[in-house]
């Protein structure tokens, strides 16, 4: 081949002996990548795409335009209109500008205020705000950024009221009692519209907290009067939706105190219940030995019962044996009377047989005479017949 070929084989993209060139291909690549891009930059600023939750602010040659645009797509002259979308969702003071939560270097937290008993405090505050007007907000802030707000007007205010208003409060009154609430509500309403308060009582006095130790302050006839004015959100062009008091802690020789005076009430509290526990245990024992004890009352009673029942069987036995035996002793000697009586009769009788005897015999009269039934009297059959005389034979 000879050198005159060769040369009609290269080209802008071919060396002299028909391969690639690698660095002008690369060239190529980039140019055409650098057109794409700037062709498309050209196309972008012919129009503008407006997200939901932003209002547009239309500048016009450096100045801006009473006109805001809202969620949309929307067509602009190149390099003589921008649209700048400004957000108006609800922003938060916790959170940093990509939404997530800030773990250091937030000046809402950690503030430390004087109450009006001397105590330090420890407060957490976080405030939800959003844009309502984004025109005012470019022309008092020169930005489009809301968080911008923070730093230029929630910093200094949130900071110099919490201050302020915890110094018109005793520590004890604003972590357990009703002027938390108060005191909320006041921060609330001085960031929002710009009205701050001055909080005076009547009566004032000094008592030693049991719990903690420390002195607290009771008060009366409490009152708030509205002293001064100061700048508001709403003069630029944004809006509080939220103050919130995330903490409110005493200082760490309170809060040593108030944890051992609730250790102490719960060891109080577990002694109570074991205490509960061990009189329910023994008043059942109790109970259980009550009902032994009156179930042996029951069986004593029994028995006794038993026993005097025996007794008074026994004695009611004695007795009618001796009723018996008195009877039997009355029946006895009434028979014996009886037996004299008759033994009385026959003799009587006798004498009456010797008499008719006498009468009527002419012989010798005889000593005795046998009575039939004598005998039967004497062994109390009381049988006895007619007289009957016996003579004894005489001539």
């Amino acid at each position: 081949m000879t050198t005159e070929e060769t040369k009609k084989k290269g080209g802008l993209f071919m060396d002299k002996y028909g391969d690639p060139r690698g660095g002008m291909i690369i060239a190529a690549i980039l140019i055409a990548v650098v057109g794409i891009v700037v062709f498309f930059g050209l196309i972008s600023e012919f129009y503008q795409v407006i997200q939901p939750a932003h209002v547009g602010l239309v500048i016009k040659g450096g100045e801006l335009q009473d006109e805001t645009k809202g969620d949309g797509f929307y067509n602009k002259m190149p390099f003589w209109t921008e649209i700048v979308p400004v957000y108006t969702g609800v922003l938060s003071t916790d959170e940093d500008s990509k939404g997530n939560f800030k773990e250091e270097a937030n000046p809402f937290r950690g503030i430390q205020p004087l109450s009006k008993d001397g105590q330090v405090l420890d407060i957490d505050a976080q405030i939800n705000y959003s844009v309502v007007d984004a025109k005012l907000f470019r022309e008092t802030t020169g930005s489009t950024d809301p968080r911008t707000i923070e730093q230029l007007l929630f910093v200094p205010t949130l900071r110099k009221l919490v201050y302020d208003y915890t110094s018109e409060y005793g520590w004890k009154g604003l972590i357990q009692g009703g002027e938390r609430q108060e005191f909320g509500q006041r921060i609330y309403q001085s960031i929002s519209v710009g009205e701050v308060t001055k909080r005076t009582c009547s009566e004032e006095s000094k008592i030693v907290d049991e719990t903690t130790g420390t002195e607290v302050i009771v008060e009366a006839g409490c009152k708030l009067e509205r002293t001064t004015d100061i700048s508001k959100p709403g003069d630029y062009g944004i809006a509080i939706t939220a103050v919130n008091f995330k903490k409110i802690k005493p200082n760490a020789k309170i809060i040593a105190a108030v944890e051992e005076a609730q250790a102490k009430e719960q060891e109080v509290k577990i002694a109570q219940q074991e205490a509960a526990i061990a009189t329910e245990v023994a008043n059942k024992a109790i109970e259980e030995k009550r009902g032994q004890t009156e179930s042996q009352k029951l069986q004593a009673n029994v028995d006794a019962y038993q026993i005097r029942i025996k007794l008074e069987e026994e004695a009611a036995g004695v007795k009618a044996l001796a009723e018996a035996e008195k009877a039997r002793a009355l029946a006895l000697a009434a028979s014996q009377q009886l037996v004299e009586y008759k033994k009385l009769e026959i003799e009587m009788k006798k004498m009456e047989a010797l008499v008719e005897f006498g009468k009527n015999s002419k012989g010798n009269v005889p000593s005795e005479l046998t009575i039939i039934g004598t005998d039967e009297a004497n062994s109390m059959s009381l049988f006895y017949g007619m007289a009957n005389v016996v003579a004894d034979s005489a001539k």
